[in-house]
């Protein structure tokens, strides 16, 4: 097994063993508490009987969701060198007029070390979209982005945004040609886990683990970001 894929294994195992402790620690509240020397039910015990799947997740808490006209994995292709122009410079301001007085004439900090990681990032929420593909749950962000007014600028909600779920050896593919070395990218745990606890979804598992063993095709360093404010609902 790739050593990518036992990262990942280990994590959601984790994950689903410290759920599962909890979820039984609440199933083992007493059913029956005494009162003034009578036995009674304990209404803390008490459950609810209907099962939930990822489906009635979404139509409960979220509602209808957009979707891309991409919805299988594309694979790359050769990169023109038109899709290789640098995006337009920042925006600074002029220089301040007179005599300029630095305060430090050099700074060490001002150099980075030769080994220093080069890199891009994107985070799951941001680039992802494909919010409802292969199992994803609803997480907190979708919830708040679909139901809060002006949550997000401008009602945007994470439905599509790059299509990077399918994307991505395409994207992979155009970093590797701007000769960066590194990619950060953040794991949806909603993808991992749709309940939060409970089953892990296989497909998410393979998903992330192919966006690692793309990055390692092209040479590319792999960092994956664990937690990036983006949980399940």
């Amino acid at each position: 097994m790739a050593r990518s894929s036992v990262l990942l294994c280990v994590a959601a195992a984790a994950t689903a063993q410290a759920f599962n402790k909890r979820q039984s620690f609440n199933q083992s509240i007493p059913p029956t508490i005494t009162l003034n020397g009578s036995t009674i039910e304990n209404p803390t015990a008490y459950a609810t009987p209907f099962v939930l799947n990822v489906e009635d997740m979404w139509d409960l808490l979220v509602g209808p969701v957009a979707s891309a006209a991409t919805t299988t994995t594309v694979q790359a292709t050769p990169v023109p060198s038109s899709s290789l122009i640098p995006p337009p410079p920042l925006y600074y301001s002029p220089f301040p007029s007179g005599a300029q007085y630095p305060m430090e004439v050099k700074n060490e900090s001002w150099s980075f070390p030769k080994d220093f990681w080069w890199g891009v990032a994107g985070a799951a929420w941001q680039v992802e979209g494909a919010v409802k593909a292969d199992g994803r749950g609803p997480s907190v962000w979708d919830v708040l982005a679909h139901r809060v007014t002006d949550f997000e600028y401008g009602n945007g909600t994470a439905d599509i945004t790059d299509n990077h779920y399918y994307l991505y050896k395409e994207d992979i593919a155009r970093i590797a040609a701007l000769g960066v070395k590194a990619y950060s990218f953040s794991i949806s745990w909603s993808r991992i886990m749709p309940f939060g606890r409970g089953p892990v979804n296989q497909l998410a598992i393979d998903h992330y683990n192919d966006v690692i063993n793309t990055c390692l095709e092209y040479n590319i360093i792999p960092m994956a970001t664990l937690y990036h404010w983006y949980a399940d609902q």
